[in-house]
């Protein structure tokens, strides 16, 4: 609640008429939190007990899920060299050693990389699939004879749409019907596209 700050108003004597909303946006950079878990040990009949923290993802690491969900993100969906990451961090408050964040990236690819290969199949054991691709521009490690470095790539996406689940492939830029025949083996549903040839 926000009341008059008039020297002249005064509470008592005034009457209340209504109030309207006024509307301010505030942004809070990230955050990080250090917790420390005071794990406890004890021994009874000649065995050893002890607490256990909270586990985390990656096996031996301090680093809970929104860390290193944190950091991926800024790597992947942003497209953030490691570098620039490391640097974000440190501005807002915390020193991650780039080595560190390297390993919890490489790491984090591998966990990815196997959920990826699971997904593909998983979509095309639904029953009712949507696809299509789209190009996009695709920089070249060497120069084509003409010249280009840069080519247009096909990415296509199937989404199950009884699971919801989606899935992306890229078979380097092709947008041969034998790329995508590859990726549906094995279908046995409705597949609904745009009817390009």
């Amino acid at each position: 609640m926000v009341e008059p700050d008039s020297p002249d108003f005064n509470p008592e004597a005034a009457t209340f008429i209504g109030e309207c909303d006024v509307v301010r946006y505030v942004m809070e950079p990230m955050r990080f939190k250090k917790i420390i878990y005071k794990v406890r040990k004890y021994v009874q009949d000649e065995k050893i007990y002890k607490g256990s923290a909270p586990a985390t993802p990656l096996l031996n690491s301090q680093y809970t899920s929104s860390f290193i969900a944190g950091l991926a993100e800024l790597r992947y969906l942003h497209c953030m060299p490691l570098e620039n990451a490391v640097e974000y961090f440190r501005a807002h408050g915390f020193d991650l050693d780039k080595g560190t964040a390297q390993k919890l990236v490489s790491k984090v690819k591998v966990h990815l990389e196997n959920l990826y290969r699971a997904l593909g199949p998983a979509v095309v054991e639904d029953n009712y699939i949507c696809g299509d691709e789209t190009y996009q521009k695709v920089r070249l490690q060497a120069a084509t004879p003409s010249g280009r470095k840069i080519k247009k790539g096909y990415i296509r996406v199937f989404v199950g749409m009884t699971t919801g689940l989606v899935y992306f492939f890229y078979d380097d830029g092709s947008r041969s019907a034998e790329v995508f025949e590859q990726h549906i083996r094995g279908f046995n549903g409705a597949f609904q596209c745009d009817c390009y040839p």
